[in-house]
């Protein structure tokens, strides 16, 4: 995915605009895996525009644990969710 605004409880994925969304939903529909990174501004975030809900991600990786109603919700969608340390030189 390009971008996102928010990631919701539930794992559902918004943007700021219907606009975006769209976009956001053709990227994804053309592409293969979908891997998504949220940042921690993005737990809750605030988008409003439904992009796609857990059932339509393959990954998500991110640096935040996120709270516990968004991280539930990827073992039920069969998502795969990591939270990746931080790089140690």
């Amino acid at each position: 995915m390009r971008s996102l605004r928010s990631l919701r409880p539930g794992g559902r994925v918004r943007d700021t605009t219907v606009v975006e969304a769209s976009v956001e939903r053709a990227v994804v529909e053309d592409g293969g895996r979908v891997v998504l990174p949220p940042g921690p501004a993005r737990f809750p975030g605030a988008g409003t525009a439904k992009v796609r809900g857990p059932e339509g991600l393959d990954v998500v990786v991110t640096d935040t644990p996120g709270d516990p109603a968004t991280r539930s919700s990827f073992p039920e969608a069969d998502v795969e969710a990591a939270v990746a340390g931080k790089v140690r030189a």
